[in-house]
């Protein structure tokens, strides 16, 4: 049995009354509620505790940090590490931990928990994390490029620790002339690494790869065997033995004097998930990691609630009978979740099917107007989401696959909408009638194309409008001047598949999705991945709030988010932001993963938004 101590230091000193005013204390919440004075004497105070627990007998103390909240004003890690470096003297110093995304260098990050390992005498154990979405927009980081930068972040902090240099580091993401650290672990061949997970199958498998000790946080239990299992698939593929200190598994507790001050002090506590309201209570609240036998303590933690639907929600919802779905997914696809979610679940599915500004126009008309008629939205634009979750439109709800989700950017951190899917946006053609089809965006400002294409409009095209983000991102407008003087046709709607079938015009700026169910109806249409770049759609889907049918919104939403609605995505052209053995893909194209995916991000998205309704509409009306 080894038990650790763990404090997330928070600045609970603030007006009751002032955060109940906001949604949420993390980036929202006003730092002009921050007291200096208390700050010094709590900081004194937290680092007094840390020292306590050394001398008491704890095994190991853990550190972290978060920013731009006060449920966490622990802002180094490093800095915390390396000051508990110096003053305890047994205890093991445990990081978890830097968040390698947000890391802008990755040498001096190295050369820093190399010096608490050497102050500290061996005793740290260096925690990597991925973070979560409230550090990437604090940190001003492209969310699309977390894994990324993790990895390749972790892997240039292994090199400082174990090849000696000077040596050079040219990657995706960093870049450095000289690598030559002269502060390196006292620990050889480096500090032991820890890595935490909440959702990510790819972070367990990785972390099973290289042997580190993996430790689920705040999911229920038959998430962690999950995690767990994808740990040992990964671990197996390398022929690692997993053994019981490698796996750990986080558990909240809280601990008074009677049970009713614990429990009050667990409602108080709540904080932690970011809701935290400024009450100050004696009790303790204890975070414990099962680790080999062992065990580590918190001083705060809430546990959250199971993803899912529960089994009063199901009944519920049956009884509710049916929901109503504002959906921008082609009409067949569409039409195929209706029919199949409806069989899946017991309840009719009503679809209301519009192009993605259509849809999200009307739902917001009718939030503004108190009309309350559907429950369930999707489209394919991020942005919608973020729009509709500012302006209080949006319920939270975790799907019971959010541990499958491969990547942080495809849900909001507070679950208040998730990708049901993403498309790929690619060039559709005839080809009965086009026998050399364009191979790149590029080449349909060629001449040979003139009076052969056809678009959509940004103003009610989701997939238009990300179509030609980044085609102004790669080309400029004058590539659109191209476009012009090729005559190219606009229509509200990108899916043309119909037009291009009847060789009206032969070539389509759309997306893959619409390939699928035109050729289902025997309809000469075929699929270009540009070489230049395929588009990757993030399409969300969400609950509004004012749901007429919560309990059937949240079914249907769990079963579109689960491998078996998810296949009828991807059966559609799509690609699935789960990854699950049971989704497959046709064989007939190419495997998304190995496709140049081009990712936006959404903020820049929101910025270029007015330029590009405004140029578009110069050039092609509307």
């Amino acid at each position: 049995m080894k038990l650790y101590y763990f404090s997330e230091m928070p600045h609970h000193e603030y007006p009751d009354a002032e955060g109940e005013k906001y949604p949420s204390l993390r980036l929202e919440f006003p730092n002009r509620f921050f007291d200096r004075e208390k700050a010094h004497a709590n900081y004194q105070r937290y680092l007094t505790e840390y020292e306590f627990a050394d001398q008491v007998g704890f095994d190991g103390l853990m550190v972290n940090e978060h920013h731009s909240t006060p449920s966490c004003v622990n802002v180094g890690v490093n800095m915390s590490a390396a000051i508990l470096a110096r003053t305890t003297r047994r205890a093991k110093i445990l990081l978890l931990g830097n968040i390698l995304p947000i890391e802008e260098n990755p040498v001096r990050l190295a050369e820093q928990i190399a010096m608490s390992d050497l102050i500290s005498g061996g005793r740290v154990l260096s925690g990597f994390v991925r973070g979560v979405g409230v550090e990437q927009w604090w940190s001003n980081v492209n969310p699309m490029h977390n894994r990324e930068r993790f990895e390749e972040c972790h892997d240039l902090i292994l090199k400082c620790w174990t090849e000696p240099g000077p040596f050079r580091w040219e990657g995706r993401h960093y870049h450095f002339r000289h690598v030559n650290p002269w502060c390196l672990p006292l620990q050889k061949p480096h500090p032991p690494i820890w890595i935490p997970g909440t959702a990510s199958p790819e972070t367990a498998i990785w972390a099973g790869r290289r042997g580190y000790t993996f430790v689920p946080f705040l999911v229920p239990f038959d998430i962690a065997r999950e995690l767990f299992d994808y740990y040992r698939q990964g671990a197996a593929e390398v022929g690692r033995e997993v053994t019981p200190d490698k796996l750990g598994f986080l558990i909240c507790a809280v601990t008074a004097d009677t049970k009713t001050k614990a429990l009050e002090a667990g409602r108080h506590f709540v904080w932690r998930m970011g809701a935290s309201r400024g009450v100050a209570v004696s009790a303790r609240l204890v975070i414990a990691w099962l680790i080999g036998g062992g065990v580590l303590a918190s001083t705060l933690a809430h546990a959250q609630p199971a993803p899912g639907v529960t089994a009063e929600e199901r009944a519920a919802a049956r009884r509710e009978g049916q929901v109503t779905y504002y959906t921008a997914r082609t009409t067949v696809t569409a039409n195929t979740i209706a029919k199949k979610a409806g069989e899946a679940l017991g309840i009719k599915v009503n679809i209301v099917r519009l192009a993605s500004t259509l849809v999200f126009n009307r739902a917001v008309q009718e939030f503004d107007a108190g009309i309350n008629a559907a429950d369930v939205i999707d489209t394919s634009v991020t942005d919608h989401f973020v729009a509709m979750k500012k302006k209080g439109m949006l319920q939270p709800f975790t799907p019971s696959s959010i541990a499958k989700f491969t990547n942080p950017a495809y849900y909001d951190p507070e679950h208040y909408w998730h990708a049901s899917q993403i498309g790929l946006g690619a060039i559709n053609y005839n080809p009965q009638l086009v026998k050399d089809p364009p191979k790149s965006w590029k080449e349909l400002t060629d001449p040979k194309f003139k009076d052969k294409l056809v678009q959509g409009h940004v103003k009610a095209s989701g997939t238009s409008l990300l179509l030609d983000y980044w085609l102004v991102k790669l080309y400029g407008w004058d590539y659109f001047k191209g476009l012009q003087k090729n005559n190219i046709m606009t229509h509200q709607s990108c899916d043309q598949s119909n037009l291009v079938a009847s060789g009206e015009r032969v070539i389509l700026l759309c997306d893959h999705q619409i390939t699928v169910p035109a050729q289902s109806r025997s309809l000469p249409v075929e699929t270009v991945f540009p070489e230049d770049g395929v588009i990757a759609q993030i399409g969300g889907m969400g609950i509004l709030k004012k749901a007429p049918r919560p309990n059937a919104a949240r079914l249907l939403v769990d079963w579109c988010l689960s491998p078996e609605g998810q296949q009828v995505y991807v059966d559609s052209g799509l690609m699935s932001a789960v990854n699950d053995p049971k989704i497959k893909y046709p064989s007939k194209y190419p495997h998304p993963a190995t496709l140049k995916l081009l990712v936006a991000d959404p903020a820049d998205v929101g910025r270029m938004l007015p330029e590009l309704r405004e140029k578009f509409s110069e050039l092609f009306g509307g």
